[in-house]
């Protein structure tokens, strides 16, 4: 029959698509789906979607697919792509992070993921160096998407917070599903920003006593190892225009890789971004790269409320360092400071500020030197030089 005949020819064009090769897509059954479909045909715009990598010489192969998407800032001198942005081997990741934003602030994509270049792969541990670290369970396509997926709590921020940091003592805390032998099973949905309660196996661990990395901040800063937490708080006083976190526990995403909307990133005015970016733009490795790592999530946009659960008691101190100065410091973040004093002398473009007792005052300047005092014994001496980035 006609009807017969007409089904048959619909059937044999179908079979004739398929065995040339015609794509017959999948439906994308979720928004975020459609919308990593929409990234891997090409469809989306750099408009709606950036991708800002931080390069020396990462193989960055492996994001390929992302292609049309992408904007590399690069370090690595000769070794550098034709179509990258070459800048200057300064600052780490935080320094090309913030060049993208004060060159672009008025011009920013709708959504910007920032990145380090190495190809993210699962767990923290000693096989990583951090640049390439990344939550297990998750995936790189999870923060191109994070507008689109329906259950997001924060549609303008995505961050997985895989450390908590005390600042005062510089203890830390790891979260379970972060750690090199800890696997995920069978993954469901998208893992949250933060861990679930003690009872789950996503949870944060117990603090510790982080010496080797108060010894390399002591170097990097100039600072005697046992007042680097006091200068990890004078920096947030100063440069960071908000409270203190709650019980001074800052909550971050190892790797410094998230994402962020334009609104978020527009919350502080373009002044803001330059002036970190002129702090950080001093040598390859400066001491306050450290620290920005630390506060992306605060950095970027004025966040209302820390964004996990905070809990420090003395049950969750190590017993060494953290025990030893007690919690005097630690619970101190309403206040300026419990136990430190900053005095400022201004000459020209020179600030001193000597750490001892309780007056603080803030000003502007290209050099500030920070000297922590025990009484009237001087102890350490730093200096943060604040430069015009060259690129």
């Amino acid at each position: 029959t006609t009807e017969g005949g007409l089904l048959l020819a619909i059937h044999c064009v179908i079979s004739v698509a398929v065995a040339a090769g015609v794509a017959i897509e999948p439906t994308a059954h979720s928004p975020a789906e459609q919308q990593l479909s929409r990234i891997l045909r090409g469809n989306v715009s750099k408009d709606d979607l950036e991708i800002v990598f931080a390069q020396y010489a990462e193989d960055l192969s492996w994001s390929d697919q992302y292609g049309p998407l992408r904007t590399v800032y690069c370090k690595g001198g000769a070794a550098c792509a034709p179509n990258t942005f070459r800048l200057e081997n300064v600052g780490r990741e935080g320094h090309a992070y913030l060049s993208h934003i004060v060159d672009n602030y008025d011009q920013l994509a709708k959504w910007t993921v920032f990145s380090p270049a190495g190809e993210p792969t699962a767990g923290h541990g000693e096989r990583h160096q951090g640049s390439d670290s990344m939550l297990i369970g998750a995936t790189f396509d999870d923060y191109l998407v994070h507008p689109h997926d329906a259950g997001a709590l924060d549609p303008d921020a995505f961050f997985l917070m895989t450390a908590q940091l005390h600042l005062p003592t510089m203890s830390q805390a790891l979260r379970s599903r972060c750690v090199d032998g800890q696997h995920a099973s069978k993954r469901i949905s998208v893992p949250q920003m933060c861990p679930g309660d003690s009872t789950a196996s996503d949870t944060w661990g117990r603090y510790e006593d982080m010496q080797l990395l108060r010894r390399r901040l002591s170097l990097q800063c100039g600072a005697d190892d046992e007042v680097v937490g006091e200068t990890m708080l004078m920096w947030w006083d100063d440069l960071m225009q908000l409270p203190r976190p709650q019980e001074n526990i800052l909550h971050y995403a190892q790797g410094a890789r998230f994402a962020v909307s334009r609104d978020r990133i527009r919350q502080r005015p373009k002044a803001f971004y330059e002036h970190l970016l002129d702090l950080v733009s001093v040598g390859v490795d400066p001491c306050l790269s450290y620290f920005y790592e630390w506060a992306w999530y605060y950095i970027v946009g004025i966040p209302h409320h820390s964004p996990c659960e905070t809990r420090y008691s003395m049950v969750d101190q190590p017993e060494t360092y953290a025990i030893k100065r007690g919690l005097a410091s630690s619970n101190s973040g309403a206040s300026e400071s419990s136990t430190t004093n900053t005095s400022t002398t201004s000459a020209n473009s020179t600030t001193t500020r000597t750490v001892t007792n309780t007056t603080s005052t803030t000003t502007s300047s290209t050099t500030t030197t920070f000297t922590a005092s025990s009484s009237t014994t001087t102890n350490t001496s730093t200096t943060i030089s604040s430069s015009t980035s060259t690129t």
